[in-house]
């Protein structure tokens, strides 16, 4: 047994080739077939039985020959084998251990040979029953997720591994190093033990929540193998070959390698594996993304694991944050946030400890404006885990909300996000205060001042100069904003250098547009550190090359020492100049620290000495306490300053389409008002808008917020908390606008359907809109009624049962009083109206006896009301109050005729005079004249719907009880013979068609009825709301005589509202209304009648649609009021098919360049609807883009550009692009001038260029060469073809270089030629169109006498045709100046709107001299006999 000496080898194969090693090497003399291997067994058992470990020595090739056989062997004798070698290695550990205790060193070489052999065995068989477990097979595939079964025999793969792990274990343990000589453990022996471990772990079962035992045991082998048998390389380089193979073992290999730091002191692989790191090119880095991210979060989970292991490698971890790769930063900055939590915090951290924590803060700072969104959001998370575990040092608490302030407005969605969730985790861990409310902070700063200046007078901390310096200490300056960006800037320049890459960008015409616009050299560095400023590297770097190329002589030569090296001098210059314009503003900020250095210096060092003798002596504590207490204060004001600035922001950010900026707000608004900022109410107020919101989850956050600050109260008496939680709605009504109010009532109407507004609290509400509580104020009980009105919205029963009180309070005494108060109530009781009257319901609607109380008290305070002055809202009250009649009551028109009566018997009783005049004061006849128009419109919408309903309900009545009857005689009759069957069962089917063929006709004659009223009786007929038209008219007709504005609005809008009423009525003063529009002075005046035209073209489409360019004209109105309406009521109207699109919705094209950011918001809207409408917009194209190309339209170029970018934007399809080039083209070929040229040119380019656009460009490229010779054209359509080289299509590239080659041919050849063929061609149409007049017809006098019209209106222009925006622009002060001559008629080209593809392409000319359809003048338009509509 000692005449050989077993090597473990590198390859299982290697033990049967002979003389491989020495003479003394064990080697296989023969591997076994399957057949004797099974036989061969059965003797090793025996052989086990007899001299235990032993065996191996020599039945070590039967074990050998099923270890290298594995797969061909059954199930059965693998594990046969497996259990021998089992026992074997348990009872070779056992044997070791009794043999080193009693023999010590003195071991004889079979006892090293028994254990290399069996550990071999065991070990290389254990991988391959591992082997076998990770590899999938069919049976495994189909097998769900889980523990795996055991065979048949029993075995169980997860109980073997702890086995062997624990055997590992408990071998490892032992002084096996005796055993060998010198007493040192052959490395194969260590590598077998670890490969063994790391091919466990490459197993992805062990990495499951079931298998963490075997994995600390895994790592407790490992962490032993690096202790004691020098395995710390090996151990490194199997780390980084599994992290860089198996993503799954991450954070497994995260936890093994802190418990072998932790429990077995092996910190140096810490270090080891990021010098792997380090030693990996950048590119294969960048290359392979998912190692890297491996590596990252490695680094990230072992970090929060074992941060002290990480403390004496930071200044490797820093050489990561100037990576490429971000994935790197994001880790580096993880680690440094774990190293500040868990080991660089305390109170007994030493300066040492506070240095090095201060510099892991500063790398925080500084990434926290990284030029990647994904480091700068995971800086933001550090800084927010640091927050929440009190690691952010007091003097830098204002620092971290600054930079989460700063972030607020990035252009990431998720730096947003974690900005705002910084700024609320500061706020919630602040170490100031629970409650910071401003003004008592600031009001108790000063009081404490005072007091500590008192006692000791100069001591009070001086801020003016110091703190300012220190605020700029700490800020981060533009130089080490220019040392970030400087990689990404040397990266451009030498692109740009090098290559055509940045000029190929498709911005570049916008930048080039941009360089146009510099006068001077001063302009150009303005332009360039904006670009800087915004981190828009190529830009920065575009225009930089411009200005040297524009201003050589005023270059200037400048240092850049530390500079990194380009390639040449020229990207040397750029970067240097570059850095002159960004840099210096910092170094201007310091010019006025350089002039008064010395004094300020003086100052600090006074300021020093002061503090430095204070401290030294020995003061009492008295003043100690209150110098800590002043600044305490101190700092917590001006971290609640700080909070206060960044509210608007965080405002703004409520209505940002991204959902996650909107919940992380809310919550923070939701803090912040806990914590008692009271300017936090204007964030809690705009949040009320969000419960309307598409998203559900911003929804319920809202729902959620308000339940938490206004319902979820602790409180253990339920009559408390309900008066509390009606308190707090009621801060929220008072002072809330119309719109917060109707979001309000949604809120409200949450809270009862889920039962958080319960019944004791609309108990509460009741008793303080009753005032049964004391100390309830008129504001309160309002209130209260507002809310149990918006409670009536989820549940109709709360008012319903409580009419009576709602009429004798809210209708009483106190309503007589209080207008405002009867408006409420009034509003709360048309809650009793259902939303929708369904025509089809047999149920008969809620309707009141016409001598009701509530009818009673209501006639009373409108007729004694009229006259009371002090109240101004009587108006609004009085809508309601009709609207109230004609909903509740029985006979609402007989009720509102005698009001009406009454009102006008006590105004001449009252201002009448003998001769029948009356004296009365505009305020009342403008309630008078807005009563007429409430009681207009109301008997209207009575007729339509509610009078059209119960006459149908009627019916519907009347037939089913006929269909009842019928039914009751069929039962009783029985046919007696079966031939009458058919004819019968025919009979019947021709019985219901009749049936309902009669109901539709019964239906249009109600209809027929209810119209012929309205048109002749309502504001006609011989009642008393007839005769009061004409005092509103006499009204609307003299301005002079009635020129109180409060009374021409009301009469204004009470014409409008009865004109809706009656056609007639209508369209014997259209005219009059439009007058009023065009010449009154009022935004107010003008809205109303927007809005009242815009029911009208609804109601009566054909009398408006002549006068419909007197609508769009008001886009052009001096208001913005006016404006907005405008376009909103035309949004509508067009959008819901109410108003056909004429070409005159260029002038809302025009208002997307609105110097009003919300009618240039709603504009965008309105496009972006019309686009998905089919092909409106597509339809419309034409109209929109010939207009503004028309030079008397008077738009200025940028200002076309602008809005045509946005509207071709919106055009997807690739037909309709095709469709659009075509047109295009073939009006760029007759167009005369050349800003027609460069319009239409600039057109074409927006459009997506496919195979067909280009070919057309092909086509019709003859007609294009003169146009070419303009600079922009040319530009313009090599943009084009710059877009179209991105299509991958060979036959698409080859023609656009055959296209390109054509313009630079046509370019190179000049305008001469050109010139020649032009008036060629131009004199040839002039002989064609002569000879066509010639043989012509002479046109009549009155199409001669037309046309010469339109011409001059068509030549004309004056100052209000123009847009607001473009009124005092230089390229419109010609053409305002030609508005007083007359001209001779342009050339125009013009897109007819129903023109279509096929006219387009069998026109051969296009006439010169185009009509407008369009006229200034202030008459009104002719209109076209039509057909009226008929409503039902």
């Amino acid at each position: 047994m000692e005449d050989f000496e077993f090597i473990i080898p590198l390859n299982k194969e290697d033990l049967t080739k002979l003389g491989s090693g020495s003479k003394n090497q064990y080697y296989v003399a023969e591997v076994l077939s399957v057949r004797e291997t099974i036989s061969a067994l059965k003797d090793c058992f025996e052989a086990f039985r007899t001299v235990e470990e032993r065996f191996i020595l020599t039945k070590f090739d039967v074990l050998y020959s099923v270890m290298v056989q594995f797969p061909q062997f059954e199930e059965r004798i693998r594990e046969q084998a497996w259990e021998l070698l089992s026992k074997g290695m348990a009872t070779t550990v056992k044997s070791i251990a009794s043999k080193l205790e009693i023999n010590g060193d003195n071991n004889t070489p079979s006892v090293l040979n028994t254990l290399k052999m069996t550990t071999y065995l065991f070990c290389t068989m254990y991988e391959a029953f591992e082997t076998e477990a990770t590899q999938p097979n069919i049976s495994t595939a189909v097998k769900k997720k889980g523990k795996p079964k055991k065979s048949d025999s029993g075995f169980d793969i997860d109980i073997q591994r702890d086995k062997v792990m624990n055997i590992m274990y408990q071998l490892i343990q032992l002084p096996i190093n005796r055993l060998w000589s010198p007493p040192i453990v052959d490395s194969e022996f260590v590598n077998m033990f670890a490969a063994t471990c790391y091919k466990t772990l490459e197993n992805p079962t062990v990495s499951h929540a079931r298998c963490k035992s075997t994995r600390e045991s895994i790592f407790q082998i490992l962490g032993t193998l690096v202790k004691r048998y020098n395995h710390n390389l090996g151990c490194t380089v199997r780390i980084m070959q599994l992290l860089q193979n198996f993503e799954f073992l991450v954070s497994s290999l995260a936890s093994g390698v802190a418990i072998m730091v932790n429990n077995f002191g092996c910190s140096m692989i810490i270090s080891d594996v990021i010098r792997e790191i380090n030693r990996i090119d950048p590119k294969d880095l960048n290359r392979d993304s998912s190692s890297t991210r491996n590596y990252a979060n490695f680094l990230s989970e072992l970090a929060e694991k074992a941060p002290s292991a990480f403390l004496k490698v930071t200044s490797l971890l820093s050489v990561y944050l100037d990576s490429d790769n971000y994935s790197l930063r994001q880790a580096v900055l993880s680690v440094f946030g774990e190293i500040i939590v868990q080991v660089l915090t305390g109170e007994e951290l030493d300066t040492l400890g506070k240095s090095q924590r201060d510099q892991l803060l500063g790398q925080l700072m500084n990434h926290v404006h990284d030029v990647n969104a994904h480091v700068r959001s995971r800086a933001l998370q550090v800084w927010e885990k640091l927050s929440t575990q009190g690691a952010i040092p007091l003097n830098m608490q204002h620092k971290a909300l600054d930079l989460a302030i700063g972030r607020l407005q990035d252009k990431s969605s998720i730096v947003r996000k974690n900005a705002i969730s910084l700024v609320t985790t500061l706020l919630q861990a602040n170490p100031f205060a629970a409650k910071l409310t401003s003004k008592e902070l600031e009001a108790k700063y000063e009081l404490e001042k005072e007091k500590l200046e008192q006692m000791a007078p100069g001591l009070t901390p001086r801020c003016s100069q110091r703190t300012k310096k220190k605020m700029y200490k700490y800020r981060i300056t533009e130089e080490e904003i220019w040392n970030a960006m400087l990689p990404e800037l040397t990266k451009a320049v030498t692109e740009s250098q090098n290559d055509s890459s940045l000029l190929e960008n498709e911005l570049v015409a916008q930048w080039t547009e941009e360089c146009t616009t510099w006068e001077n050299e001063e302009n150009a560095i303005q332009a360039i550190r904006l670009a800087l400023t915004e981190a828009k590297v190529k830009k920065a770097v575009y225009f930089a090359e411009r200005m040297i190329s524009l201003f050589p002589e005023n270059s200037e030569e400048m240092e850049a020492s530390d500079i990194s090296e380009p390639e040449n001098a020229v990207q040397v210059n750029i970067l240097e100049k570059m850095k002159g314009i960004f840099v210096p503003l910092e170094e201007d900020n310091y010019s006025e620290k350089s002039d008064n250095e010395k004094e300020e210096g003086e100052e600090e060092d006074d300021d020093n000495e002061n503090s430095e003798q204070i401290e030294g002596k020995d003061l009492p504590p008295e003043i100690l306490k209150q110098k800590s207490l002043v600044k305490y204060l101190k700092d917590c004001l001006s971290f609640t300053e700080s909070l206060l600035g960044a509210l608007a922001t965080l405002i703004h950010l409520l209505g940002s389409k991204q959902a996650s900026d909107v919940l992380e707000t809310i919550e923070f608004f939701v803090l912040a008002f806990e914590f008692g900022l009271t300017e936090a109410i204007a964030g809690i107020r705009r949040m009320l808008v969000l419960v309307f919101s598409r998203e559900q989850t911003v929804k319920d956050a809202v729902v959620g917020a308000y339940k938490r600050l206004y319902i979820n109260l602790k409180s253990s008496n339920s009559r408390v908390s309900a008066v509390q939680i009606v308190k707090n709605l009621t801060t929220l009504v008072n002072g809330a606008s119309i719109g917060e109010l109707t979001s309000l009532e949604e809120l409200v109407s949450e809270f009862v359907k889920t039962g958080d507004l319960n019944k004791e609290c609309i108990q509460v509400l009741w008793e303080r809109f009753t005032m049964k509580i004391q100390d309830t104020t008129e504001i309160e009980s309002k209130a209260s009624l507002m809310l149990l009105r918006m409670v009536a919205c989820a549940e109709k029963l709360t008012i319903s049962s409580n009419i009576s009180v709602l009429i004798s309070v809210g209708l009483g005494d106190r309503g007589k009083e209080d207008f405002r108060l009867a408006y409420e109530t009034c509003s709360a009781l048309l809650k009793l109206v259902p939303d929708r009257i369904k025509s089809d319901s047999l149920t008969p609607p809620l309707r009141f006896e016409e001598d009701h109380l509530m009818f009673r008290n209501l006639k009373e305070i409108l007729v004694s009301g009229i006259t009371k002055m002090e109240d101004t809202y009587y108006i609004p009250m009085s809508g309601q109050a009709v609207a109230v009649i004609y909903q509740l009551a029985d006979v609402p028109d007989i009720i509102c005729n005698d009001l009406l009566k009454e009102i006008c018997t006590i105004i001449n009783k009252n201002y009448g005079d003998e001769n029948g005049q009356l004296s009365l004061s505009s305020k009342i006849l403008s309630r008078l004249l807005a009563l007429f128009g409430h009681v207009a419109v109301r008997q209207m919408n009575h007729l339509d719907v509610n009078i059209f309903c119960e006459l149908k309900r009627r019916e519907r009545i009347k037939e089913e009880a006929l269909f009842n009857k019928n039914k009751r005689q069929s039962k009783n009759k029985r046919a007696s013979r079966k031939s009458l069957a058919a004819d019968t069962t025919l009979k019947k089917d021709d019985e219901e068609d009749e049936d309902e063929i009669m109901g539709a006709v019964a239906d249009d004659a109600e209809a027929e009825f209810i119209r012929a009223v309205c048109e002749n009786e309502v504001v006609l007929g011989d009642s008393i709301l007839g005769k009061g038209m004409a005092l509103l008219v006499q009204v609307c007709l003299n301005p002079g005589k009635y020129s109180d504005i409060d009374l021409r609005t009301s009469a204004t809008l009470s014409l409008a509202k009865c004109m809706l009423v009656s056609s007639k009525f209508c369209d014997l003063h259209l005219q009059l209304l439009f007058t009023i529009l065009e010449r009154t002075t009022e935004p107010t005046i003008r809205g109303n009648i927007i809005i009242a035209l815009g029911d009208m073209s609804f109601r009566f489409p054909n009398l408006i649609e002549p006068w419909t360019p007197r609508i769009y004209a008001r886009l052009r109105d001096n208001s913005n009021y006016v404006r907005k309406t405008t376009l909103t009521v035309l949004t509508h109207l067009i959008l819901n098919d109410m108003v056909k699109v004429k070409g005159q919705i260029s002038d809302m094209a025009m208002c997307i360049i609105d110097t009003d950011s919300k009618i240039s918001g709603l504009s965008k809207l309105f496009f972006t609807e019309l686009a998905q409408k089919g092909n409106s917009l597509y339809n419309v194209m034409p109209d929109i883009i010939s207009r503004m190309s028309d030079p008397d339209a008077g738009v200025p170029e940028d200002d076309f550009q602008t809005v045509l970018s946005f509207i071709i934007g919106l055009i997807q399809k690739e037909r309709q692009s095709d469709s659009l080039v075509e047109k295009l083209l073939y009006r760029l070929s007759v167009a005369r001038m050349e800003r027609q040229w460069r319009d239409l040119a600039y057109c074409i380019s927006l459009l997506s260029c496919t195979d067909r656009s280009l070919r057309k460009v092909q086509e019709n490229f003859q007609f294009l060469v003169d146009k070419l010779q303009e600079e922009k054209v040319f530009e313009y359509f090599t943009q084009m073809l710059q877009n179209a080289k991105k299509l991958a299509k060979p036959e698409v590239k080859f023609l656009v270089e055959e296209l390109e080659k054509r313009m630079e041919e046509v370019r190179e050849k000049g305008i001469d030629e050109v010139g020649v063929a032009t008036k060629a061609a131009q004199s040839q149409k002039a002989t064609q169109a002569q000879q066509k007049a010639t043989t012509g017809k002479k046109k009549p006098a009155k199409a001669r006498a037309r046309r010469k019209a339109v011409t001059e209106s068509e030549g004309s222009s004056s100052d209000d045709d123009l847009h607001p925006a473009h009124r005092n622009h230089p390229d419109n002060r010609k053409v305002i100046q030609r508005a007083a001559r007359p001209t001779r008629a342009r050339g125009r080209i013009t897109f007819s709107e129903d023109e279509s593809d096929e006219d387009i392409k069998t026109k051969k000319e296009v006439k010169e001299n185009g009509k407008d359809l369009s006229s200034s003048s202030s008459s009104p338009p002719p209109r076209k006999k039509t057909t009226r509509l008929s409503r039902k």
